[in-house]
């Protein structure tokens, strides 16, 4: 009987040691995953950056007829404090040709100035 509780004590140790043996290998798929997701999120959050650009342009003031604005020296696109694109910058004439609710915004701010 003694040889019967020892071979059974044994087979109950293999049992519980395969079962942390999984145990142990879902974690580490799991925080493989977890690592995963997270370099996903971030590779997402690198992408989804607004206004960063590769050259690093930075804004240039713009401000026309007392309204602050600011303009991308890159491709002129004119922008309002909330970044909202209001028009683009005409250098020739040196003034803001205003899209239709950037017109709109513009003469109320400047009503107010």
């Amino acid at each position: 009987m003694a040889k019967l509780a020892i071979a059974q004590a044994a087979a109950e140790a293999e049992a519980a040691a395969e079962v942390a043996a999984e145990v142990v290998a879902e974690e580490v798929v799991a925080e493989e995953v977890v690592a995963e997701e997270v370099e996903q999120d971030e590779e997402l959050d690198e992408d989804l950056t607004i206004g960063e650009d590769d050259d690093d342009s930075t804004l240039i003031d713009c401000t026309f007829e007392g309204v602050y604005y600011a303009r991308d020296p890159n491709d002129n696109i004119v922008y309002d404090d909330d970044g909202f694109e209001v028009g683009a910058w005409d250098s020739v004439n040196a003034h803001i040709e205003f899209n239709k609710k950037g017109q709109q915004l513009h003469k109320k701010l400047k009503a107010a100035v």
